[in-house]
């Protein structure tokens, strides 16, 4: 498994050159600029692990999960700032990247554990805490093709790894499945995001 990750401080031209390099396929892609760049993140990562793979047609479970046919496996993930791309050629994975700030903690009740509302009420920073746990859930239902369902609160999260990181000088937490330990981020600069 790797992880890529890059920012989206990405001055004009770049954008537009990123733009210009979507095949037709994903062209629909064009006027966003996460989505644009999590698919020239996603070209730059199954080059670098299946170089003989095609990462221009991306289909869909009924769930949703993009796959590519005949692998590798992918998630990615993007925000404000930044876009992440997990990648393996022998299992499904999952990714989430969620910036740190604040937001309504009622949500907890819905989605978290009563374990997990616990240690969001004893955290010292409620938000970090929540956020946290959040990417962890979300990785892992990724992962498992089914995003946000009903049995989304009681996912099992055992074998999800997390990192705090800074994007464009902003907290983050970056989850990833399955791992026994975190991998190395493989940050990724705009302009290797270009075709050769």
């Amino acid at each position: 498994m790797r992880v890529f990750l890059t920012d989206l401080n990405i001055d004009a031209q770049t954008a537009s050159r990123l733009t210009a390099s979507l095949p037709s396929e994903q062209y629909h892609r064009a006027n966003d600029l996460a989505a644009t760049v999590a698919f020239c993140l996603l070209r730059h990562a199954v080059a670098q692990v299946s170089p003989t793979a095609s990462p221009n047609t991306w289909l869909t479970t009924m769930h949703g999960k993009p796959y590519l046919e005949g692998g590798p496996h992918f998630n990615l993930s993007h925000s404000r700032h930044g876009v992440a791309v997990v990648i393996s050629t022998h299992q499904e994975v999952g990714i989430d990247l969620e910036e740190v700030r604040e937001r309504p903690f009622k949500f907890t009740e819905r989605y978290f554990t009563a374990a997990e509302q616990k240690a969001v009420a004893q955290a010292t920073d409620r938000t970090n805490e929540t956020i946290r746990i959040w990417t962890v859930k979300e990785a892992a239902a990724k992962c498992k093709g089914t995003g946000i369902d009903r049995d989304f609160c009681n996912i099992p999260t055992n074998g999800v790894k997390s990192a705090r990181i800074m994007l464009c000088d902003v907290p983050y937490w970056l989850s990833v499945t399955p791992a026994a330990e975190m991998p190395t981020i493989e940050w990724v600069c705009a302009e290797q995001l270009l075709p050769d």
